[in-house]
């Protein structure tokens, strides 16, 4: 096989293994407590623990299969503490577009409810700003909590 038969093998690959991480999440999604998860959660014990070793076993066949003919796989090119910082930086900027004027598009707002939004929005940037500022401060590679 040639390169371009490799890079659509890992491609495809890739891309399985991400549907298997979306699937993986959808059954974790009850456990974080999350008031606003994308499914209902419905599924029980053994269909989490069905999913988690089949997408072991399919992940492994993957593997097996590059390895088999020395197909390699790029390494990630992201850290997961700088994804992570983007995705809270891009809730940064959702609850920025909330501010000032712009529920007055959906009808006028209550002078005190803008306020009192006003001031829950502000704290809510206060703790996203907190959360990405020590994301971005832990030295790479370290598992320890920042100071």
């Amino acid at each position: 096989m040639n390169p371009s038969h490799h890079r659509r093998i890992v491609s495809t690959y890739q891309h399985v293994d991400a549907l298997l991480r979306r699937a993986e999440a959808s059954l974790a999604g009850g456990k974080s407590g999350a008031p606003f998860g994308p499914v209902l959660m419905d599924a029980q014990a053994w269909q989490c623990a069905l999913l988690q070793e089949q997408a072991a076993r399919l992940r492994g066949l993957m593997a097996a299969v590059l390895d088999r003919f020395g197909i390699p796989v790029p390494p990630p090119g992201v850290g997961a503490s700088w994804a992570v910082s983007v995705l809270v930086m891009e809730a940064q900027i959702d609850l920025e577009e909330l501010g000032g004027n712009s529920l007055n598009g959906y009808g006028p707002v209550p002078p005190q409810e803008a306020r009192e939004l006003a001031l829950a929005h502000a704290e809510l940037r206060s703790v996203l700003e907190a959360l990405r500022a020590r994301l971005l401060v832990q030295p790479a590679g370290s598992h320890k909590d920042p100071p």
